[in-house]
Formats: structure tokens, C-alpha cells, sequence
């Protein structure tokens, strides 16, 4: 079963390099598009629409999904209702909107406009107060992943999870910094990937042409990754990361030289599925590991997202995702906004 990037929160995705190592290493990547775009290409910007002729980036319509989440709206506003930001929030009129297409909102979007906390701007989409927007695209694409379980939430946007608005024990968090530090200069080191602009034509005829390569480059790292990250005593994992990159050592060389043929200038590191604390607070795993870090569990995005299929079978592990290593460019989880960007929700 190949293994599909789901990026959020955006409908285009991002033209940047950290983005073409996504498309390089993943076996498909895809964006949460409304159906209508189907229509209207243009209104994907060129670059996506490039990267979906090519065949690099699948179109994913949420409302073909989400039909079958038995309590999708029910468990959202669950946690609304949990979240203190979300509850100051409706009593501050001076806030940003974002825009988020009616599709993927269902019927949550009508009863966010009775809250205060969106209203409808045409008969497609709906301007939604900017916390709550992230918080609803978070939900949605770690929903999409237990639908369809081969989708893994990915995104360059860390201003989607707002840590700073829960209730963090910072010795905990300090500790779990600590223990993540090692994956992201361990990645750093290891992972191949163009320095500057690469064409969407350019990056499916190099996928094309070193498909298994690159797939199995992942895998390894992948299986190395979990095998080090269970590693508790430092000095050993330490030696592990050593020979690990010594061992690496020859297909990093061989994947820099085919790039280097295609006339690309690489360098190393600075990929991420999604970021180190998201990794973290999304398993159910972590929960137990991490008992004080999150205070007010229930406010957790995570229990909305297993709430939503309450009484029916979902995925026990909230992806603990082979290839969520790290955010390199945040090394000390600093959750800064994302980019200013025109792209919609």
C-alpha cells in the first residue's frame, strides 16, 4: 500500500523546496480540494495545476469522505466547546477571518456563523475566524487519515496546532524537546533533496525514472527512525545515529549524484511530515508516554478526531508516522505563524 501525504491547510500547495522534497519521497501526495475545482483549474494557480497534470499531486474531495464519519460535526464542536481560546475568542468581534469552501465544512459551517465564529460570504464559501479555521483543517485531514488509512497529515504551516493556547508543563515539554532533538539532526545529515527551484515536469521524470530508489531510501530510514527513536539511553542512541550515517553513507552519495545529473544543486535535510509536537500529541501513544504534558486532555484535538467515529472502528494509533521526524527549520519547537499567504482554506 503506498503511503499519501495529505497536505493541510491550504488548498494550493506551497512552492517551496521543503515541499519538493515531499514530492520527491512520498509514494503520492495529495490536497483537500473542492469538488467544483474539478470545473475551474485555474483556480488552482499554475503551479498546482502543473503538479497535478503531472500526475505529482492528487485532488482529495472531502465530501466523499466525511459522509461516512458518523459524528463529524458533533465531535468538532465538542471540542470547541473545550477550548478555552476558542470560548475568548467568541467574545472578541475584533478577530481575522479566513476563507474555507463550503465543502468541506458540511453543515459545521452554518452553526459556526450561529456561534459568532464565521460568516457566509457567497454560496461556496464561508469566512471563519482564523483559530477555529486551523483548528477545523487539523481535524479534518486527521479524520481524512482514519477514513482512508494510507492518508498522513503533512504541512509546512506550524501556526495549525496553537500548543501556545494549551495548558504545557514545560518540564515535560523540555524533556520531550530533548528527546527529539537527535531525529532532526539526524535527518539533517541524511536526506537528499534539490537547494533551489525544480520544475513540477523536472521532479516526475526524476520520480519516474528512480522510483524504487527513492522509496527504498525512505523505507530505510523510516525502519531506522522508529528502531532509534525507542532507543532510551543517549550514548547508545548516539552510536546508533553514528554508524546509521556511515551505513547511509553510499546511497546518500548515489541519490546526490543522479540529482547532480539532472543539473540540480542539492543539499541535505529539512523535510517533515508533520511537526515534532503534533507528532506527539496526535498519537494515542503519546498520551500515555506524555501523562501532564497536555492538562486538559479533553480539550485534545485528538480525542475530537476519535470521538468523530464513536461506536465504529477507526485506528487505534493516531498516526505515529514513519517519516514525522521533524520540522528541521523550528528545531526548538518555536511556534511561530506561518507565512502570510493568499492561498484559501
Amino acid at each position: 500500500m503506498n503511503n499519501i501525504a495529505l497536505y493541510f491547510p491550504f488548498i494550493q500547495v506551497p512552492q517551496t523546496r521543503w515541499f519538493t522534497q515531499v514530492l520527491l519521497y512520498w509514494d503520492e501526495v495529495a490536497s483537500i480540494v473542492p469538488f467544483e475545482f474539478i470545473y475551474k483549474p485555474e483556480a488552482l494557480g499554475p503551479y498546482m495545476r502543473e503538479l497535478v497534470k503531472e500526475g505529482l499531486v492528487r485532488q482529495i474531495f472531502p465530501q466523499e469522505y466525511i459522509q461516512n464519519v458518523p459524528r463529524f460535526s458533533e465531535s468538532f464542536f465538542e471540542f470547541l466547546d473545550n477550548t478555552p481560546i476558542v470560548r475568548s475568542i467568541r467574545n472578541n468581534f475584533r478577530f481575522r477571518y479566513v476563507e474555507i469552501h463550503i465543502e468541506k465544512l458540511s453543515d459545521i459551517g452554518r452553526e459556526l456563523c450561529e456561534r459568532g465564529l464565521a460568516y457566509q460570504k457567497n454560496s461556496s464559501w464561508y469566512f471563519v475566524e482564523e483559530n477555529t479555521a486551523i483548528y477545523f483543517m487539523t481535524y479534518l485531514a486527521f479524520v481524512l487519515g482514519q477514513v482512508e488509512h494510507n492518508f498522513i497529515p503533512v504541512t509546512d504551516y506550524l501556526k495549525n496546532i496553537q500548543i501556545h493556547h494549551m495548558k504545557i508543563n514545560k518540564k515535560n515539554l523540555n524533556r520531550m524537546i530533548a528527546k527529539n532533538n537527535f531525529i532532526i539532526d539526524f535527518v539533517e545529515s541524511i536526506l537528499p533533496a534539490p537547494s533551489t527551484s525544480v520544475s513540477p515536469y523536472q521532479i516526475a521524470e526524476f520520480k519516474g525514472r528512480y522510483r524504487d530508489e527513492l522509496r527504498r531510501f525512505r523505507q530505510r530510514l523510516e525502519s531506522l527512525f522508529i528502531n532509534i527513536s525507542s532507543i532510551a539511553d543517549n550514548s547508545l542512541r548516539q552510536e546508533k545515529i553514528k554508524l546509521a550515517r556511515q551505513n547511509f553513507k553510499e546511497e546518500i552519495e548515489e541519490l546526490i549524484s543522479k540529482m547532480n545529473a539532472n543539473r540540480w544543486q542539492t543539499m541535505l535535510g529539512s523535510i517533515c511530515a508533520i511537526t515534532p509536537l503534533v507528532t506527539e500529541l496526535f498519537t494515542m501513544n503519546s498520551l500515555d508516554n506524555y501523562t501532564g504534558l497536555v492538562t486538559n486532555a479533553t480539550s485534545s484535538l485528538i480525542l475530537a478526531v476519535s470521538g468523530a467515529f464513536q461506536g465504529y472502528r477507526y485506528k487505534q494509533e493516531l498516526y505515529r508516522s514513519p517519516l514525522a521526524y521533524a520540522a528541521l527549520a523550528h528545531k526548538h519547537f518555536k511556534l511561530v505563524p506561518g507565512p502570510r499567504q493568499s492561498r484559501t482554506i
